[in-house]
C-alpha cells in the first residue's frame, strides 16, 4: 500500500495532513499504532512547514513487511539550520517533535538538497490479522 498527496506548506494545514493520515491507514492497525503514526505525520509535516520555504509539501505513507514508511518532503530552501535533535530540555519551547518522532521510530532519515529536505521515519509495524 502506497499513499501520496502534496499540500500547501501552511501550518493551517496540519490538521487536512492529520485527517489524510488518518483516512489511508490501514484499517488493521491497532489503535496505538495508529495514533502514533498520526503523530509522526503531524511532526514531521509541522516540522517541514516551520522551516522551509518551500510553497508545498508532499507526504507519503507506504507499508512495507513489518514497518511503515512516512515521508513528508519539501520544495526549496531551508528557512533555518537544522541542528540535530536539541537539548533534552523540558522547558525549551521548540524541539519535543523530534523527541516524540524519534521514540516512536525505528528510524528517522534527514536528506538535504538544493531543492529541499526530505525526512523518512520508520515505524515497526503489528503482524497484520490472519
Amino acid at each position: 500500500m502506497r499513499h501520496d498527496r502534496v499540500f500547501p506548506a501552511h501550518p493551517d494545514q496540519i490538521s487536512a495532513i492529520r485527517d489524510w493520515a488518518g483516512l489511508v491507514l490501514p484499517s488493521w492497525l491497532p489503535p496505538t499504532t495508529f495514533d502514533d503514526v498520526r503523530l509522526v505525520v503531524t511532526e514531521l509535516a509541522t516540522n517541514s512547514c516551520r522551516h522551509s520555504t518551500s510553497p508545498c509539501i508532499h507526504v507519503s505513507i507506504c507499508t512495507r513487511p513489518g514497518r511503515l514508511i512516512v515521508t513528508v518532503r519539501d520544495f526549496g530552501p531551508p528557512a533555518t539550520t537544522s541542528r540535530g535533535l536539541p537539548p533534552d530540555d523540558p522547558l525549551a519551547e521548540g524541539g519535543r517533535g523530534q523527541r516524540i518522532v524519534h521514540a516512536l521510530t525505528r528510524q528517522v532519515r534527514r536528506r538535504t538538497r538544493h531543492a529541499g529536505r526530505t525526512t523518512t521515519a520508520v515505524l515497526d509495524l503489528p503482524h497484520r490479522p490472519g
